[in-house]
């Protein structure tokens, strides 16, 4: 009996351990200074990193979703951090898109590490201040603009209930 009760409880903690996952290395460049900044991007108890590429649609249509939204939501830090071939790419790209929350531009040590997480743009990720998943991440979206209202309903009604649940 003791034997079963230890391989058990051994069997849990394994269990747990394997479950326990890394916190994301997060790394972009400042897009005003160049500067890499790493988690001190996140910068409250719940952060929305936003992967997004200038040249995908689905990414333009999102980014409009994501500005709408971020202002009801003060307790929420949103964070842009964008795929391109250079600062000035990205930055010309959050621009014309009129967004207004923080964004930075990949590293490419991170951009190896964001291959092994997701494979498509646009994509969400729900951060703590130290790096760690606190959410199911949202990947690839592919919105249209007739989709838009009804997709910022359901993100709002998404975030509404996080919230509620964790607060």
């Amino acid at each position: 009996m003791k034997k079963k009760l230890l391989l058990v409880l051994l069997a849990m903690v394994f269990l747990v351990a394997c479950n326990k996952t890394e916190p994301i290395p997060l790394e972009g460049l400042d897009l005003d200074s160049e500067q890499v900044v790493k988690k001190e991007m996140l910068t409250k108890d719940i952060n929305m990193v936003y992967i997004l590429q200038p040249t995908c649609p689905q990414c333009e249509v999102e980014s409009e979703l994501l500005e709408r939204v971020y202002k009801d939501y003060p307790d929420i830090n949103f964070v842009g951090l964008g795929i391109g071939t250079s600062v000035e790419d990205v930055k010309a790209g959050v621009e014309d898109w009129g967004l207004t929350f923080k964004n930075y531009k990949i590293t490419d040590g991170f951009y190896e590490v964001l291959k092994k997480l997701t494979d498509k743009t646009p994509s969400v990720f729900y951060l703590d201040k130290e790096g760690n998943e606190i959410k199911e991440r949202d990947i690839g979206y592919t919105l249209s603009t007739e989709q838009r209202d009804q997709a910022e309903l359901e993100l709002r009604e998404k975030i509404d209930k996080f919230l509620k649940e964790n607060h």
